[in-house]
């Protein structure tokens, strides 16, 4: 049996070796896409494993290496992954009978546990289509995307945003606005898909470079009306932005 799903693993050399897969299933292959490649100490940790190839990365950037797993992916079906991850293969495999029942969605999104146990948020107990108004709190390791669709829409990720840039968050919301934009359809399932650390870059309020980053994704997302979208943002968080000029450089980011 072939391979119905990829799991895209986007890491630096210096955390490849810490890289933790689960037992081979057919079902699954793996693509560990590796940018700074000359930091990897043991470059054949995985050689005698047939279902993982690595793919060694020239460029900077985590949505550039999400890009690279959407052009070297050989399924369909991509699971875009973190180094950190603990894999749930059932729920991943329970995520492609969805698909394969639904070949409209294009994408879905489904949920994480943490270390400390129990969900990362609070998921909703059934599915439902997403739109731009639901999907913001999605992290990129809750998603599965159909690449076909992606491709005949030139949809990729945005690498202006992401870790490695200026705005070191949001391209997996963008993407999944995209989709949307392009008539695409998205849909959330809850099926848990892997365990995440506890912490995140998108819990992160401290950071003023991420609170910018958020100001500039609404604005991506939501062109002419972003700056109303910044002010109903600004609104509801106002307490972790922060008022007076924390406010105000959300505003005018």
């Amino acid at each position: 049996m072939s391979p119905i799903i990829t799991v895209a693993i986007s890491t630096l050399g210096p955390r490849f070796d810490s890289i933790d897969l689960p037992a081979q299933r057919q079902e699954i292959s793996y693509l560990i896409l590796v940018q700074k490649p000359d930091e990897v100490e043991h470059r054949g940790r995985f050689s005698n494993r047939s279902d993982v190839r690595v793919v060694d990365l020239d460029s900077i950037g985590l949505s550039r290496s999400r890009n690279a797993a959407l052009e070297h992916s050989q399924t369909d079906l991509i699971m875009v992954a973190d180094d950190d991850l603990k894999l749930d293969c059932d729920g991943i495999l329970q995520a492609c009978d969805f698909l394969s029942c639904n070949d409209d969605v294009a994408a879905i999104t489904g949920m994480l546990k943490v270390e400390s146990g129990g969900l990362r948020i609070q998921y909703a107990s059934s599915s439902y289509e997403l739109n731009r108004t639901n999907c913001g709190r999605v992290m990129s390791a809750e998603i599965i995307l159909r690449r076909g669709p992606l491709k005949q829409s030139n949809i990729v990720f945005d690498d202006r945003f992401g870790l490695g840039t200026e705005c070191p968050s949001g391209e997996e919301y963008i993407l999944l606005c995209d989709i949307l934009k392009a008539g695409l359809k998205a849909a959330f399932i809850p099926i848990v898909l892997a365990v995440h650390p506890d912490e995140s870059t998108g819990t992160n309020w401290d950071d003023v470079r991420l609170v910018k980053a958020r100001a500039k994704v609404i604005s991506r997302v939501f062109g002419r009306m972003g700056l109303v979208y910044r002010i109903l943002y600004l609104i509801k968080h106002i307490r972790r932005i922060g008022y007076g000029k924390n406010a105000f450089r959300f505003l005018t980011a």
